[in-house]
């Protein structure tokens, strides 16, 4: 369950999932190799409201959509950034707003910090040298891709051996699914996280363990596939299929707002913690089958 935090008003995640459709279904959802959809998910893990529903082609892109949401955000909320919603501009977007975020940095993306009259230039190799796994550092005084984006709050953490070990595994088994046409670059132990949380009131301890919250949606959206099978379904014509993927999203939406009640019931009553994954996967079985 999502603790609440005075400093936050709402905690927003947003994710997304997509699934090829077959080539009868023409002209409605388009994807990169041939018809695709992709549905977008926002949801506020306070509450556990669901913000943002949207369906849309495949190959749109993950940080377009995040950009169009920047109107919303309001003063007091939490942003949970994925790398594939990372933009500066939406950084900044969130600080104008009087909102706070947290995102992943890309690898890809300049760190600089100020040493005299000259700069260093922070490379992972850097981080693996000097921390070791678990640990946890801040690095002050930085700039990011050559420009100071309003006295960022830079986090640094080494995963864990076992953290290590899971990301290694979860992109091995991805990696045999989708074959060769799987091309991304392997987990790596550095994880950099940029902030505007003060430290006065949120440790660099704590940045990481906030972070994880996103793993609430993540569980969300993996059981719209593996205990829903929402990227199954019978050939039908693209009007049907339409019908079909909304009904199914409603009941899926229905079920996420039932899963949050019975979390928070049993987290009050008896304190005790329900896995997302456990409290859908109860919720089909006695209620959708």
């Amino acid at each position: 369950m999502c603790q609440r935090h005075s400093l936050f008003r709402r905690i927003r995640i947003l994710d997304s999932t997509s699934f090829q459709l077959p080539p009868e279904i023409q002209g409605i959802y388009e994807g990169c190799a041939g018809p695709g959809v992709k549905i977008q998910l926002e949801y506020e893990c306070l509450e556990g409201k669901v913000l943002h529903v949207d369906v849309g082609d495949a190959r749109h892109h993950d940080a377009a959509y995040g950009a169009s949401l920047r109107s919303t955000i309001q003063e007091g909320d939490l942003c949970l950034k994925d790398l594939g919603y990372f933009s500066l501009e939406g950084l900044q977007a969130i600080h104008d707003a009087g909102a706070f975020y947290i995102s992943r940095l890309k690898h890809n993306v300049g760190i600089y910090q100020k040493e005299g009259d000259q700069f260093r230039k922070w490379e992972p190799e850097d981080f693996l040298a000097m921390l070791q796994p678990g640990e946890t550092i801040e690095l002050e005084d930085v700039y990011v891709s050559g420009k100071k984006v309003h006295q960022p709050r830079l986090i640094v953490y080494r995963l864990t051996e076992k953290q290590e070990q899971q990301k290694e595994g979860q992109w091995k088994q991805k990696a045999k699914q989708k074959g060769a046409a799987y091309v991304t670059r392997r987990p790596h132990p550095i994880y950099v996280y940029i902030t505007n949380i003060p430290a006065i009131d949120t440790s660099l301890h704590d940045i990481h363990t906030l972070y994880s919250l996103r793993w609430q949606i993540e569980v969300i959206v993996k059981t719209w596939k593996s205990l829903f099978h929402i990227h199954r379904f019978k050939r039908m014509k693209g009007t049907r299929f339409q019908c079909h993927l909304y009904g199914t999203l409603i009941a899926l939406l229905i079920s996420s707002t039932v899963m949050f009640a019975m979390r928070e019931w049993l987290y009050r009553k008896q304190k005790k913690e329900l896995s997302e994954y456990k409290a859908m996967s109860m919720i089909k079985e006695w209620g959708m089958d």
